[in-house]
């Protein structure tokens, strides 16, 4: 097997968008994962026109590090030199997830961990044919949790991310829509999200929906009545739902948009 070369690994990392690249000294780099819930937020170093460069594995499960076979360093890094673009992958895949705090058990879900010949040559058969859509749907399943401030005493966790800006105001694709998602931080701001990025009004929203209970029970949190004036005028109007400084946060269990919690379509292949 050939090693792979510096710019077809730098391409590599690259193609995780939530990666940010770092030059460091001698032409090196690292990639720093910003996103990270762990101390460190390093997810590489190193990484030289030489061949070398290490995947941090300090949060790794020791399960996951002995089935992968994964030579970690009294660091706490695994040396990447002679890995091949599966094995870089799926590392990078396995780092990112173990800093995003990911169980033993979620990531071999998540990853297909298999030690069968058969399956490994199945999965990178898969890899090597996974279409840009999919890289861009895996871009978007870590990056983000929810709109408003995580810090605040108030979470409201929904089960289910419906993605009106694809299905009912149609304003982008859905290829726009992951390409916007992609880029979120941790917490977003609500208004910002839906006004800026999607340039769909609060105003424009009729009907019903979760947003107003959620109103009504922040409202009655802060001491002010819960009338259907101030519910509207508390999300629509004032717009201070899910606000990067306000007292509570939207939890999104499922970060993807679609068209029901009864359907995973377009993802059957992710």
């Amino acid at each position: 097997m050939n090693m792979l070369s510096f710019e077809h690994k730098k391409a590599i990392f690259r193609s995780f968008k939530q990666l940010q690249e770092k030059p460091i000294s001698n032409n090196r780099v690292n990639y720093v994962y910003r996103e990270s819930l762990q101390r460190g937020k390093v997810l590489a170093r190193e990484l030289s026109p030489k061949g070398n460069g290490y995947v941090n594995g300090n949060y790794m499960d020791s399960e996951i590090i002995k089935k992968k076979g994964y030579n970690v360093d009294p660091r706490g890094w695994i040396k990447i030199t002679d890995f091949s673009e599966q094995q870089l992958r799926e590392v990078i895949e396995i780092a990112m997830m173990s800093m995003s705090g990911k169980s033993a058990e979620m990531i071999q879900h998540d990853t297909n961990l298999n030690h069968d010949s058969n399956e490994m040559k199945q999965q990178e058969i898969r890899l090597e044919t996974s279409t840009s859509f999919e890289r861009l749907v895996r871009s978007c399943l870590y990056n983000w949790i929810g709109y408003g401030n995580v810090n605040a005493p108030v979470w409201f966790l929904g089960v289910e991310e419906g993605g009106a800006e694809i299905w009912r105001h149609r304003t982008k694709t859905l290829e726009q829509s992951l390409e916007i998602r992609s880029k979120f931080h941790l917490q977003m701001d609500f208004r910002h999200v839906w006004e800026d990025l999607y340039n769909i009004p609060l105003s424009s929203w009729t009907g019903p929906n979760v947003w107003r209970y959620i109103a009504a029970f922040i409202l009655e949190f802060e001491g002010r009545d819960a009338t259907v004036e101030n519910i509207n005028d508390y999300i629509f109007y004032a717009k201070q739902l899910g606000r990067e400084s306000s007292n509570h946060f939207l939890g999104e269990l499922m970060p993807l948009p679609k068209r029901s919690k009864k359907s995973i379509e377009p993802y059957e292949s992710i």
